[in-house]
């Protein structure tokens, strides 16, 4: 159920912001790869983001589109602390150096709040998608002390105020 909500609402979205920059700038035929760069906040193994990243992989591996999909991990487990965080942000700013996406898919809401502002500095044009099982976004510090967001605390998605404003696809359409 949960693909078949994904390949009717979510895969549309992101096959048509990934080729739209490579069919406007096709000026020859040499049309350059368009780049999908995903950053999951989960573990590679969990079965939520799972649902939502393999059925890009085979979209767009399947039917041979020119797009290139980039998978980061980030792995919240293991980031517990602001030494940890920023030793995580050095090793994706060396990794992903040279990469220019078309599009970013954020899988988890401690990915947008911890990475914002990376995102908004080096890829500040790029469109930004984020999928999230809640409707709303805690502190940095909620997300390294993995705690509880109190109500008070609780910062609505549709409110954010930033350069990017993230297109949000609540945990209810991918159900």
């Amino acid at each position: 159920m949960v693909t078949s909500i994904i390949k009717k609402i979510l895969l549309p979205v992101i096959f048509l912001l990934a080729i739209s920059h490579s069919f406007c700038s096709a000026q020859s035929q040499n049309i350059p790869p368009s780049n999908i760069l995903i950053i999951n906040s989960y573990t590679s193994i969990t079965q939520w983001s799972d649902n939502l990243i393999a059925p890009i992989y085979l979209k767009y591996t399947a039917h041979n589109n020119n797009v290139n999909i980039y998978t980061e991990h980030m792995n919240m487990l293991t980031i517990n602390n602001d030494e940890a965080l920023k030793q995580y942000k050095l090793r994706f700013a060396r990794k992903y150096a040279k990469l220019k996406p078309q599009l970013i898919i954020l899988l988890g809401t401690s990915a947008w709040v911890l990475l914002k502002e990376d995102i908004e500095k080096k890829w500040k044009d790029i469109p930004t998608i984020i999928c999230c099982e809640k409707r709303y976004i805690g502190s940095k510090e909620a997300y390294l002390k993995k705690s509880f967001i109190p109500q008070n605390e609780r910062i609505p998605l549709n409110s954010y105020q930033g350069d990017i404003p993230p297109n949000h696809f609540p945990s209810s359409l991918l159900r």
